[in-house]
């Protein structure tokens, strides 16, 4: 700052000019001395003059690039230029008596967006877009927590969507969407390594948001706790930027305010055009700076009836084994679900070991689950796939006789395992097989395999007559213990 008291004030300017348009690239030198010209009401060669004083003093180069002219930032005056840049923002005003932190909401809303699209919840369409009913659903899911999940700085709802969005890139980004399994993996890692991949998809994420990151950044370089007018932090952008679509970049700017909120990187107070943000140890430590992590985590309760109440914060793997095992009955201002019959058997299909999701849970709450819970939960995981549909190949004749002649044919015994009614008998093996055997034994059967279902010739009542259904039914070699079965 010492070098920078020693430029004119218009080099000043000239030198915050250089530094916002060098958050995405080195800028051409005609719009830079264009935008000054305008900032003092000049024109001709008057800018040049004043850039030159930069170049002089090597804080600036001059270089070419695509057969332009550029201007280069010294990179050891960048931390300078963003000082020059909150210096003329910051006032000395008191820290506001109520604001909001996101805290790991980010994460958190994360996690459920992951969670609830492989439960089904958040489907997509097939161009890939989200599928309209559910993306409300999961919104409202989301949106929940009153002041958490607000959007302070637009001052109203039309960034959901867009947040949304992020999350489902977010989750794809971080390895979340592939299996459920793959996100109770991310999630059983240590927080601060699921922390740490937000953040950096965070920044990722803000690269696309270059007037935000620009803004980020001279918010980490303010004091601890000091809250800045987020109308003075446009403007000193804005002024100073080379882009002609002001609209452009204030819904840059906000949007990646909003993320970096989310990711509870800043607090903020008021909302609209009494908006202020102060910069949070987290998002100190997300661009660079050394910050201890807070290991603050919420409590859980075990109620008798299934009923799990979770207070904030919730561990994003303890959240993850609630959304994938437990039914969301409301999130307020703390998240209550209940264990059910129903998601019980979702998380089974999904190949999802139950008992060790419960057992994240139990362990996080510290107490064992109440009996009458254990036993209905025992209950499910025993009953689970006892019961199931299978499908079965019938050889079907047209009277009972035949059936009997076919049953202790020497060809046809290797395949038949069973007999099923005075029409058919129960067989395993090839079709192509059995078929040849057929036709060895002087048969000549019907091409194809006919599909019972959708017409069997009038003959469901010879089924019907020993009990007997064409869909499930089979020996006890098709109903193998607990599993899915298959085909004899």
């Amino acid at each position: 700052m010492e070098g920078v008291q020693a430029l004119s004030t218009e080099a000043r300017t000239a030198l915050a000019i250089v530094r916002v348009a060098s958050q995405t690239r080195p800028p051409a030198t005609e719009p830079c001395l264009v935008r000054l010209n305008a900032l003092y009401n000049h024109k001709g060669r008057w800018a040049y003059g004043v850039f030159e004083e930069l170049v002089a003093r090597g804080i600036v180069h001059v270089a070419r690039r695509d057969y332009r002219e550029v201007y280069v930032l010294d990179a050891g005056w960048f931390d300078a230029a963003t000082d020059l840049m909150l210096a003329d923002v910051t006032s000395e005003t008191s820290p506001p008596s109520a604001f909001e932190e996101a805290g790991d909401s980010f994460l958190e809303d994360l996690v459920i967006v992951a969670a609830q699209s492989h439960v089904g919840t958040l489907r997509t369409t097939r161009s890939g877009r989200m599928d309209r009913r559910s993306e409300a659903a999961v919104l409202d899911h989301l949106t929940r927590w009153p002041s958490t999940r607000l959007d302070w700085l637009l001052g109203e709802h039309v960034f959901s969507s867009q947040r949304l969005a992020w999350l489902v890139e977010a989750v794809r980004a971080l390895g979340g969407a592939d299996s459920p399994r793959a996100l109770v993996e991310f999630t059983a890692v240590p927080r601060v390594r699921s922390l740490a991949a937000a953040d950096a998809w965070g920044l990722k994420a803000l690269d696309a948001l270059s007037p935000a990151r620009m803004v980020l950044e001279m918010l980490s370089r303010s004091p601890e706790g000091r809250f800045l007018a987020v109308n003075a932090l446009r403007d000193s952008v804005g002024r100073l930027s080379l882009d002609p679509f002001w609209a452009g970049i204030r819904r840059r700017l906000d949007l990646g305010l909003s993320l970096a909120w989310s990711l509870g990187w800043v607090a903020a107070a008021g909302s609209g055009a009494t908006a202020e943000v102060a910069m949070l140890p987290r998002g100190r430590r997300a661009l660079g700076a050394s910050v201890p992590l807070s290991t603050a985590a919420g409590s859980l309760i075990l109620d008798a009836d299934g009923t799990i109440t979770a207070t904030e914060p919730v561990d994003p793997q303890v959240l993850c084994a609630l959304e994938l095992c437990a039914e969301c009955v409301t999130a307020d201002r703390a998240r209550i679900y209940r264990l059910t019959r129903a998601r019980a058997a979702r998380t089974l299909d999904l190949g999802l070991d139950l008992e060790a999701l419960v057992d994240v849970i139990v362990a996080a709450a510290g107490e064992p689950l109440p009996r009458a819970v254990r036993e209905r939960l025992d209950g499910w995981l025993a009953r689970h796939g006892t019961v199931y549909l299978s499908r079965a190949m019938l050889l079907m004749t047209d009277t009972p006789q035949h059936s009997r002649e076919l049953e202790v044919a020497p060809r046809l015994r290797p395949f038949i395992r069973e007999r099923m009614g005075p029409l058919a008998l129960l067989v395993s093996g090839a079709p192509e097989a059995i078929r040849e055997a057929l036709e060895a034994e002087g048969e000549l059967p019907r091409p194809g395999v006919v599909d019972l279902s959708a017409d069997h010739g009038g003959k469901r009542e010879d089924f019907e007559e020993i009990g007997h259904d064409p869909v499930g039914a089979g020996s006890e070699e098709l109903r193998g213990a607990g599993g899915a079965g298959g085909n004899p």
